[in-house]
């Protein structure tokens, strides 16, 4: 009982004991808050943005390409299309995939040059996040097909531009 309370009280004095988010219980869904789509550079034109769509319908998008740092574009969605995402995150078991693709049992094969999608979503505090090198030609379909259906929604395709070779 001394151990006990002498751990709490180290914790109190520390600036106080959080508890962690709540884990949901076995076999229930927790929508996420926002889903975070991220391309990155390859060799060649591809486009660098981030793109956060929010359960409330916000779509930002933010271009990481060289040059164009400081472009942020805005937009909504209907919350019912995020819903949709999130349902297709479940049932692809987006969860389930290893935190990297590349070096995992899904990159046998590997090509160079070829640019990296991350996608996180975010539920309450917590963060999945899978990052997707398309140089592994073994990835799950069904996660390059989530990639391209976060864009589709967001309508970014207005907003993207190729990157500008330096």
């Amino acid at each position: 009982m001394r151990i006990f309370t002498s751990i709490l009280l180290a914790c109190i004095a520390a600036g106080g004991c959080r508890r962690a988010a709540p884990a949901p219980a076995t076999g229930q869904r927790v929508e996420p808050d926002s889903i975070v789509l991220e391309r990155g550079p390859c060799f060649g034109t591809c486009p660098i943005y981030r793109l956060s769509l929010t359960r409330a319908g916000a779509v930002r998008f933010r271009s990481r390409n060289p040059g164009d740092t400081a472009r942020v574009e805005t937009g909504t969605i209907a919350p019912e299309a995020f819903r949709a995402l999130a349902a297709e995150a479940e049932r692809i078991g987006f969860d389930r995939y290893p935190a990297t693709i590349m070096g995992s049992a899904y990159c046998g094969q590997m090509a160079t040059d070829m640019p990296t999608a991350t996608v996180s979503l975010f539920r309450r505090g917590r963060e999945k996040r899978v990052e997707d090198y398309h140089g592994c030609f073994g990835a799950p379909r069904e996660l390059r097909q989530f990639e391209d259906s976060i864009d589709s929604v967001a309508g970014s395709r207005r907003w993207v531009r190729p990157s500008r070779l330096n």
